[in-house]
């Protein structure tokens, strides 16, 4: 549903969507400003098909799983294991085993499921994106998790635990470069909580991964590149690799407002 979420037209689409493919799971992710717009395509789902099943993930559903009052499943921290797992369980119609991070008709469970290995999990399957045709314009990477500060707006310790992982470079990049094949990007987010990480080591793998988005985004015309992190560590970073600046510049010279 995208930008489009809480506009009819989106909840239209997800009605056909879901008559037309005969859905049996719909996968929502909820955040505190789009509980009520996660409930009306709930409601919306549950018209189209009384045999749709409701999956709720994401940072609400994690951390204030009683909130959670129109899903049939809740899947608190890291979903894409649990949720693969759910998913052949219903599946199969075998009684359902245990999944960490898995809730159900409203039972609560303590542990929210943390991946150790970043690098483990399958990349994401844009392919299957309805009438991308192969492209994307826009997409997002996440090349990091977590973050060691606890800053009192911020819900990443509570999610996270004050734990940091990053992808290797080897496994970030195959990604990358199978998403710079598709010559409409023009717009890419990384989105960790601290791009440019915590140590030293941290902040060199932050510049080979610009640097390597840089590359990639020569030839372009056009190329926006969105990411976050704190301050002080920005600080940090172009301190210690002062040649960041170039790197920087050769990605904004795409675009006015691009960085």
């Amino acid at each position: 549903l995208g930008n489009t979420i809480g506009r009819q037209e989106a909840y239209d689409e997800l009605v056909r969507t879901i008559k037309k493919n005969d859905v049996g799971v719909l996968g929502v992710s909820v955040l505190e400003e789009t509980a009520d717009a996660a409930r009306q395509v709930a409601i919306a789902a549950r018209g189209a098909s009384d045999r749709v099943i409701i999956v709720a993930g994401g940072y609400l559903p994690t951390l204030a799983p009683s909130r959670i009052d129109f899903a049939d499943y809740i899947i608190r921290g890291e979903g894409e294991r649990p949720f693969s797992s759910l998913v052949n369980a219903l599946d199969s119609e075998d009684p359902l085993p245990c999944i960490p991070g898995v809730a159900r008709d409203g039972s609560l469970v303590d542990e929210i499921n943390i991946e150790p290995d970043l690098n483990s999990l399958q990349k994401p399957r844009r392919d299957i994106f309805p009438g991308n045709g192969g492209t994307y314009g826009v997409t997002a990477v996440t090349s990091s998790r977590g973050c060691v500060f606890d800053c009192g707006y911020c819900s990443a310790q509570q999610l996270y635990g004050r734990r940091y992982r990053a992808r290797s470079m080897e496994n970030l990049v195959e990604e990358l470069e199978e998403l710079f094949q598709d010559e409409a990007l023009d717009c890419f987010r990384i989105n960790d909580e601290q791009f440019f990480g915590f140590s030293r080591e941290d902040r060199a793998r932050a510049l080979d991964i610009l640097e390597h988005i840089a590359n990639a985004a020569e030839s372009r015309d056009r190329f926006k590149l969105a990411l976050e992190g704190r301050a002080d560590q920005y600080v940090k970073f172009m301190s210690e690799y002062p040649r960041a600046s170039e790197v920087f510049a050769r990605i904004s010279s795409k675009d006015e407002s691009c960085v």
